[in-house]
């Protein structure tokens, strides 16, 4: 009887707390024929991570809290167009594009 209720109240507690993993695996990419780009994002556990005079294509893959937002924010240094990404779990989130000199786009994705 104590090893029925041992194991209930695991299954009880696994249950509550979730049985996957606490973090989700992450990537942005901006693809295009823009020359040249400038970003702005929001990687592993919040920190920002910016970039300026970056050639396409360009990929960032990580490994981030589940509840993390993710934002990515791409500006074109010059002309051509580009698209931004957010893939979570190797899937497809968000998808916003660009062009033209100082164009710029903001593209987020909340897990929750």
């Amino acid at each position: 009887m104590k090893r029925f209720i041992s194991v209930a109240l695991f299954l009880v507690l696994m249950a509550a707390v979730g049985c996957g993993s606490a973090n989700m695996e992450a990537a942005y990419k901006v693809t295009g024929d823009a020359a040249s780009v400038t970003i702005r994002a929001t990687v592993e556990n919040g920190q920002i991570l910016k970039l300026t005079g970056v050639a396409l294509p360009w990929e960032k893959n990580f490994t981030t809290p589940k509840n993390q937002t993710l934002d990515l924010l791409v500006t074109n240094e010059g002309t051509g167009s580009f698209t931004a990404q957010i893939y979570v779990g190797g899937a497809l989130m968000r998808q916003l594009s660009g062009s033209g000199a100082g164009g710029s786009v903001s593209v987020t994705y909340n897990a929750d």
